[in-house]
Formats: C-alpha cells, sequence, structure tokens
C-alpha cells in the first residue's frame, strides 16, 4: 500500500513539477500576465462566478510556483558553508586520478548512468559520504523513490544530514545542482520509501570505508572507481536485500587486494554493466567533455575487446582451478 501511495503521489508531484531549484525567474512572467488579464477581466465583468473561480484557482497555483522560488533561494543561502565544505573536500579526494568533485560538478555520475543504462545512485552517495566524512550527523539511505524518467518506483540511494538542525537530502544522481535539499522538499518531490537507514557511525565501521577514504587521499592510489560497487545494496541474494555488497563480503577479502586502488593492468570493465562496459579510457572521455553522454564508438569497441580477453581469462582460470570462485 505505501508504495502505490508513493507512486501516486510521485506522478502528481511530477505533473505539478515540485521539483526544487528546477526553475528559471522568468517561468514567472507569463504567469504574472495571466493573472493581471484575469484580474482585469474579472473588474470587468463586476465579479461573474466563473472568473471568480478562475482567480482565485490560479492565484493559488501562482503563489505556489512564487513559494518554490523563495524557499529554494533561501536554501542556497542557508546551505552556502555547507556546500563550500563538501566543495573544499572533494577537491582535496581523488577518484581514478581526478578532484572527486569533478565526478559531480560535471555530473559524470548521471551522464555516464545513461550510457550503463542504469543509475549510479550507490557510487555517487558512498563517495558523497566520504567527502562529508567530518560530520556525525550524516546517513546513507537506501530505499525506493518515483522516478520521472521511467514513471515508476525504482531501487534509489541518497545522502541525508542535518545541518542549522534541519534535515537535507544530497542526491547528486537525480538533481542537475549540486545543492542539498529539504527532506521536506525531497520527500514531496520523489515520494521516498525509506528501507534501511545506515548512519554515519555504522558506515565508518567498516574496512572498507576507511581505507577507501584512505587511499581517496592520493591520487596514485584513488583508482577505485569500479570498487565502489562494494557499496551498493545487494539485490535478490537470498533476501539479502538490505546488505551492501561489502556486507557480504566482509573485511578480510582486502586482504587480497595488494596495492589496493593503484592503477595496474588489472580491467574491471564489466562491473556495472557486461554489455557496457567502463574503462579508464571512457572515464577520461566524460572527464574531457561535460556535454558526452556516451563513449566514442572506438573506444567502446576497444573497452568490449578487453572485456572479452578478460573473460577468456576467467573461463581458463576456473578450468585450471575448479575449486575456487573466479574473480
Amino acid at each position: 500500500m505505501a508504495r502505490k501511495i508513493a507512486f501516486f503521489w510521485g506522478y502528481i508531484a511530477e505533473y505539478f513539477d515540485f521539483t526544487p531549484y528546477e526553475f528559471n525567474c522568468q517561468q514567472l512572467i507569463p504567469s504574472i500576465i495571466v493573472l493581471l488579464v484575469l484580474g482585469g477581466a474579472h473588474w470587468y465583468c463586476q465579479g461573474g462566478l466563473f472568473v471568480s473561480v478562475l482567480v482565485v484557482v490560479y492565484s493559488v497555483a501562482s503563489m505556489l510556483a512564487y513559494s518554490k522560488v523563495i524557499i529554494s533561494y533561501l536554501c542556497l543561502k542557508l546551505t552556502e558553508t555547507l556546500v563550500d565544505n563538501y566543495i573544499d573536500a572533494g577537491l582535496e579526494l581523488h577518484l581514478n586520478g581526478y578532484q572527486a568533485w569533478d565526478y559531480y560538478e560535471k555530473d559524470v555520475f548521471g551522464r555516464m548512468g545513461h550510457y550503463i543504462g542504469h543509475g549510479l545512485c550507490y557510487e555517487s552517495s558512498a563517495l558523497m559520504m566520504m567527502l562529508i566524512a567530518d560530520s556525525c550527523k550524516t546517513r546513507l539511505v537506501f530505499g525506493e523513490s518515483y522516478s520521472g524518467f521511467s514513471h515508476e518506483m525504482v531501487d534509489h540511494c541518497w545522502v541525508e544530514l542535518k545541518y542549522l538542525g534541519i534535515w537535507w537530502v544530497i542526491d547528486f544522481s537525480w538533481y542537475s545542482l549540486p545543492m542539498p535539499i529539504l527532506r521536506i522538499l525531497y520527500n514531496l518531490s520523489v515520494a521516498p520509501i525509506r528501507e534501511r537507514i545506515v548512519n554515519c557511525g555504522e558506515f565508518w565501521e567498516s574496512k572498507i570505508a576507511k581505507v577507501f577514504y584512505e587511499a581517496l587521499k592520493t591520487p596514485d592510489k584513488s583508482y577505485l572507481f569500479h570498487e565502489l560497487v562494494f557499496f551498493r545494496r545487494t539485490i535478490g541474494m537470498d533476501g539479502r536485500d538490505d546488505c551492501m555488497i561489502q556486507e557480504i563480503l566482509g573485511d578480510d577479502f582486502l586482504d587480497d587486494f595488494e596495492g589496493f586502488g593503484e592503477r595496474s593492468i588489472m580491467v574491471k570493465p564489466d562491473i556495472f554493466s557486461s554489455n557496457r562496459p567502463i574503462t579508464q579510457r571512457i572515464i577520461n572521455e566524460y572527464m574531457a567533455k561535460e556535454s558526452r553522454e556516451r563513449p566514442k564508438a572506438h573506444t567502446i569497441r576497444k573497452a568490449k575487446r578487453d572485456l572479452r580477453f578478460l573473460q577468456k581469462a576467467r573461463d581458463e582460470y576456473a578450468r585450471e582451478h575448479p575449486e575456487e570462485a573466479t574473480l
């Protein structure tokens, strides 16, 4: 029932465009003109019932639009310091040789998600948890939200934090502007259902989070884009949909990763998609051109060729070591 209600509200929110920050002040001009025309018609018709109802209805709709602009502006002002803090942190940390903030500023997660066919919300949110590591009032949230792209409830992940005594949401995978959103506005815009909340203490209890964070401090050890998948929620694994992959694997698996985070010849292009691989060269292309929605054709062909070589090596290893699980 909760899922059906969330879907219905998400549909309504999309129709009336409750999305915060997604506005242009010039968009208000037509509504002002229409309101003035209706007001003039109301005066000319000396208060006719039909025109009066139109004036009231349009006035209420206009006030909602104006409120959206005003609230969004106030939110921008309230969170200026917070935004500056996590931008500074994003400039100090790195991921695959680039400053971590570049992935948000250039919407790399969002654009790459369009290429591979699904979002990278878990990876984006886990990285954000590391950018705001100094705050003890943050939490990683797993759940479902209404997607205006597919018009259905989908699995989703986002970050929540308490700032100035108010709960905010950071969701860079769905919003174009890198700004915190009032949680109440977020609830109104995407109708989220929270299925698991990983608070700050729980997030940093894991060895993988600590090792990851230390590696991101050094560009040469920051080649962990594919390893962000460890923070993804497990789906369809013996009913353990509320666990992160790294919780299933346990911390001991890190012992097998000598040189964790260092750039090497190892490629893991099929971590996110077996049909649309991601390599370092593809990441480079997304970083170099902010308008790029898809890697170059020859780059994709090369990545798929690497993937075939990798699969061949896996199959050969499996034949020689049948008692061991392949990577």
